[in-house]
């Protein structure tokens, strides 16, 4: 093997290398299969959403990427949060950020990873990036006793 060749190889691997270690994780969310909907959830529909609203429900939305790491861990506290159905009768709807531009453009929502509460038509509570199970149960409660609202207890 010469010396250019050698040196070649070397550079290509080093740069190879310090790519996969600075865009791993990046390269990681755009290639991974999106995360399935938790249980009691539903994929984000306009004609669902309004008719949720039109019957003044409680309701939450989880405004998810497929591509964002902080709506993967989000993804993971909610699991964890609502794994006993503690919120029965909270519609909870997941709307994509790439694709609902609507309800985006509706609500002033300008970041993934947003979670929303309201009662019927009206906007609750707003939280962007909690990702630990007890910062999201603790601002579902706070949403709740602003209004006593025993559902959400």
């Amino acid at each position: 093997m010469t010396p250019k060749l050698r040196k070649l190889l070397i550079n290509t691997g080093l740069v190879l290398l310090l790519g996969t270690a600075l865009f791993g994780r990046l390269i990681y969310m755009n290639l991974r299969a999106p995360d399935p909907l938790l249980p009691g959830f539903t994929q984000y529909d306009a004609a669902t959403f309004a008719a949720a609203q039109q019957g003044g429900r409680l309701i939450l939305a989880d405004v998810y990427a497929t591509w964002c790491p902080t709506c993967l861990a989000q993804h993971h506290a909610l699991e964890s949060l609502l794994a006993e159905n503690p919120y029965p009768d909270v519609v909870k709807f997941r709307v994509d950020f790439d694709t609902d531009k609507d309800f985006l453009t509706a609500h002033r929502v300008s970041t993934q990873s947003t979670i929303l509460m309201f009662r019927g038509r009206q906007e609750l509570s707003r939280s962007i990036g909690l990702t630990a199970p007890d910062d999201i149960r603790r601002q579902l409660e706070l949403t709740g006793q602003a209004l006593d609202l025993s559902d959400l207890r």
